[in-house]
């Protein structure tokens, strides 16, 4: 599993899984670490993170702010609600042009498979409306573009 496997198991949810050639701690670190962050979480070609906080404890924020020289901006917020290191992260999002139809919960497990990790992703959605626009926005098309990114990051970092 190398590409993003999507699947929608509930009329609010979407589930994401891909597997790194990569340790759990890395990857972890790649989730966590804002100069790390900055690097891969880009979606399509263009698009810079000129803004990056995560402070990786309960009840900890983060915030990433997207910029294009074509496009408009955006960003998100985002507060802890659990975290596990190196196993898992929860914790509830918004953007700021609440394109979702509200808060999401977004649940990350960071799963060891032989040399490598899966990270399986959840993010439910206020409601059935808002997971049918956060998907009509080409939302999993970015995490995939990111997610590659992410790859070539973590064989740099190896």
């Amino acid at each position: 599993m190398s590409s993003l496997e999507v699947t929608i198991p509930t009329d609010r949810e979407v589930l994401t899984r891909r597997r790194f050639s990569a340790p759990r701690g890395l990857v972890y670190r790649a989730h966590t670490e804002p100069d790390l962050i900055k690097r891969w979480l880009l979606g399509p070609p263009g698009w810079t993170m000129p803004e990056c906080r995560f402070d990786a404890r309960v009840g900890g924020s983060y915030f990433y702010r997207w910029a294009h020289p074509t496009e408009p901006g955006f960003a998100l917020t985002g507060i802890i609600t659990e975290i596990d290191p190196p196993d898992r992260i929860v914790s509830r999002e918004n953007f700021d042009s609440q394109w979702t139809g509200g808060e999401t919960e977004v649940t990350q497990d960071f799963i060891p498979d032989g040399d490598g990790t899966i990270v399986a992703q959840r993010i439910l959605f206020a409601s059935r409306e808002a997971r049918e626009a956060g998907m009509a926005t080409g939302m999993t098309d970015g995490m995939a573009m990111s997610f590659d990114a992410l790859e070539r990051l973590l064989a740099e970092l190896a």
